[in-house]
């Protein structure tokens, strides 16, 4: 039986890729680690690296669990995202543009899209701003998504 706090992580749609773009600046995201953390470029230095080394240790993730993908802005156009053991995204402020892949989700609720978890949250730089918004992610996003 799922709990309450797990319910928002039902599957709601599948498919075999995330969506097809045409343009060229598209991009391809792949790694062989289960989390994959996406990340405004600008936010990838000093102060953020240590929340997300902090987070990241609260809800028992290694390093090596992780990869930290660094994106120019804050909206990237993806065409697809591979990783054998990749099941778990989280986004820090980034949106995804397309025609198709329009995640039109509550910020820090988990939920299902593809064959991942998502969770979407507000930038590092914001994050770091707001102690209220580091303790959403933690009570409303990260606890639920690793069941902690």
């Amino acid at each position: 039986m799922i709990s309450k706090e797990n319910a928002t992580l039902l599957p709601i749609f599948s498919t075999d890729i995330l969506y097809l773009e045409p343009s060229s600046d598209a991009r391809i995201i792949e790694t062989k680690k289960s989390i994959l953390l996406i990340v405004r470029k600008e936010d990838w230095q000093g102060g953020p690296v240590d929340l997300v080394e902090k987070m990241m240790k609260a809800c028992k993730l290694e390093h090596d669990q992780y990869d930290v993908f660094p994106c120019e802005g804050p909206v990237i156009r993806l065409k697809q995202v591979q990783g054998e053991k990749l099941d778990t995204i989280i986004s820090f402020g980034v949106q995804f543009d397309s025609e198709f892949f329009r995640l039109n989700k509550k910020t820090y609720a988990p939920f299902r899209f593809h064959r991942f978890k998502w969770l979407l949250a507000d930038s590092l730089s914001e994050l770091m701003k707001q102690e209220m918004l580091k303790a959403r992610l933690w009570k409303e996003g990260l606890k639920p998504l690793f069941g902690i």
